[in-house]
């Protein structure tokens, strides 16, 4: 849900940039903040898929260390 509302915020703000620089004296700036919004969200976007990645690895490597110790003990 947050990711979704982010989403919007992004899309209002960069269309709020664009269609203020068909006005402006300098008109370069709008799509530069349209932009930069727009790489701000996918940087979000990529650095909570990194996460969870990281997450998941963790999770991994504890269920393996605990079944190695499963393991070792059923040995006995």
């Amino acid at each position: 849900m947050k990711t979704v509302i982010l989403f919007l915020i992004t899309i209002i703000i960069s269309t709020g940039a664009l269609l203020a620089s068909l006005n402006a004296k300098n008109p370069i700036v709008g799509p530069l903040v349209a932009l930069t919004m727009v790489v701000l969200f996918v940087l979000y976007l990529t650095g909570k898929n990194r996460r969870r990645i990281k997450q998941r690895e963790k999770e991994r490597l504890f269920y393996n260390y605990f079944n190695a110790l499963q393991n070792k003990r059923s040995r006995f």
